[in-house]
């Protein structure tokens, strides 16, 4: 039967270990990511009677660094609607809605096109086009 070891600091009281959660926080990484380095062998850990990881942070942050006060600060926060009627907003709320109508008559334009190009490709050649093939005239 394995027992588990208790090692005691210079003060007598027992270290502080980590579960996998306690883990994932410390380090900013997802449980999961901790879990393939432990099973990977890359960090050592044991299992207590109830099933938990109990994880020693010594070990834990050999392999990842500890996340710090400054490392949350360099979070991307998602940022909300930008304010309205800003004097930088405006003149691009307006280049905006030119560039929409004048894509919007592009397309309009584009479609025309097609539907001319399907009409005159079901249309028979004319007579005078008869001797012309690919766009060179055939001497007769």
């Amino acid at each position: 039967m394995n027992r588990a070891i208790t090692v005691t600091t210079e003060h007598g009281d027992t270290p502080m270990l980590y579960t996998l959660g306690q883990a994932s926080k410390a380090t900013g990484k997802a449980k999961g990511t901790i879990k393939n380095a432990i099973d990977k062998g890359r960090i050592s850990a044991r299992k207590n009677e109830i099933g938990e990881y109990e994880i020693d942070p010594s070990e834990l942050h050999r392999v990842y660094s500890p996340v710090t006060e400054q490392s949350q600060l360099n979070t991307v926060i998602p940022l909300t609607a930008p304010p309205l009627n800003t004097p930088e907003i405006n003149p691009l709320e307006d280049k905006v809605k030119l560039l929409e109508q004048t894509l919007e008559d592009v397309r309009k334009d584009r479609d025309e096109w097609r539907k001319q190009a399907q009409t005159l490709a079901l249309l028979p050649p004319l007579k005078e086009d008869r001797g012309r093939v690919l766009g060179f005239l055939w001497k007769k």
